[in-house]
């Protein structure tokens, strides 16, 4: 009994110590995971970083010109990836023979930069450069913007209603001022006639001035999002909207971490009301070219538009093929693109650039929006 009293009695009073030292343990293993954390933390990819890479890939043998299938150019770049020691979950093909390469999830910019830097080496890649998103250039966000006098305007909830405002920019300059552009003395030889392919946000319906002015489009936003781009790429060039919430921009683990918190900015009815908005029918605006039509690409959703959806987009529009995506029967005279990155122009969209205007077209840009000198501003396109 005795003995049995003094075991208790000793195991009684070393269980402290032993909580004591399972304590110490458990903050030391704490802190290791906090340490864990905080160095995953600093680690983490910054606000709108796309952990993707295009790839254009060399002829396959010397003097060559002719490109792989886009299921081979995929498989070929896969291998050379695996032989470059990048890791990647996919190959997804692209127009001009160009494929993008999706690093895994959780992938940091040093990560891409080194994936680079192996790709370019390889004998089999002609260039590799990353996958940035480019932002719609500035419109202003007053209702009546683009509205004459007591005309029917979209407003940025979607719906239309009446505005008050003059189109000053298009009068004689004489009167309105020298950035008139004295559209009236051109409307006396022609109101146009061309197809100006719109690469934007996507087109709403139900604006009067342009239900006889839009031809059938497409979808060219590969990202799917439940409830602006569902489908991804498809058939219908609707603008669904863009709105990135408060949450959505501070998800550090979400597709659109520090993406600017706004609205639907509703940017491709803008920018193709200004175009081509029916003129000389007494109501709302007259777009500069009345005479011609709108095809509607739509490149840019929440968070702005990848540099490859713009890339494809340019070659759709001018009749050129596109991996997925059915042929465009009215090849566009005219691409607007009314973006800005914060890259210089490479290779890829240069070479789309190269392709659509070796087709005839002429391709439009922003520029000078946020009054940058051109030539030295790397985020104007």
């Amino acid at each position: 009994m005795l003995a049995d009293a003094a075991q208790t009695k000793t195991s009684t009073m070393r269980t402290p110590k032993t909580v004591l030292r399972l304590m110490r343990l458990m903050l030391v293993a704490a802190a290791c995971m906090a340490s864990i954390a905080g160095a995953v933390a600093a680690q983490a990819a910054p606000p709108g970083f796309v952990p993707q890479i295009i790839v254009q890939m060399a002829p396959a043998s010397s003097g060559s010109t002719q490109r792989l299938s886009p299921a081979a150019a995929g498989n070929r770049l896969m291998s050379l990836a695996a032989a470059a020691g990048v890791a990647v979950d996919k190959a997804i093909p692209m127009s001009g023979g160009a494929q993008v390469l999706q690093l895994p999830t959780g992938s940091t910019p040093a990560q891409l930069r080194s994936a680079l830097t192996a790709l370019r080496a390889q004998p089999g890649v002609a260039d590799a450069e990353p996958n940035i998103r480019l932002h719609l250039q500035l419109v202003p966000n007053d209702p009546c913007y683009t509205a004459v006098c007591q005309g029917q305007v979209p407003y940025s909830n979607g719906t239309f209603g009446t505005g008050q405002d003059n189109q000053w920019d298009l009068q004689n300059p004489t009167l309105a001022g020298a950035a008139a552009i004295n559209a009236e003395r051109a409307w006396d030889s022609t109101t146009g006639g061309a197809t100006v392919a719109v690469l934007d946000t996507g087109i709403l319906s139900g604006w009067p001035d342009l239900q006889n002015q839009i031809l059938p489009g497409y979808d060219m936003i590969s990202t799917v999002d439940a409830q602006t781009n569902p489908l991804g790429r498809n058939a219908n060039p609707a603008d669904l909207g863009d709105w990135v919430t408060s949450a959505e921009s501070a998800n550090v683990n979400g597709p659109y971490y520090g993406c600017p918190v706004s609205d639907s900015s509703w940017h491709g009815t803008f920018i193709a009301g200004e175009i081509a908005a029916m003129g000389n029918d007494g109501q709302n605006i007259a777009g500069i070219s009345w005479g011609s039509k709108i095809l509607p690409v739509r490149v840019a959703g929440k968070c702005g538009a990848l540099l490859s959806d713009v890339i494809d987009g340019i070659r759709w529009a001018v009749g050129m093929s596109v991996p997925g995506a059915p042929a465009n029967p009215n090849p566009a005279r005219v691409v607007n693109i009314s973006f800005g990155g914060t890259a210089p122009c490479g290779s890829a969209l240069q070479s789309a650039i190269d392709d659509a205007t070796a087709r005839g077209a002429l391709v439009v840009t922003a520029a000078g929006n946020e009054s940058g000198t051109i030539g030295t501003r790397p985020d104007v396109l």
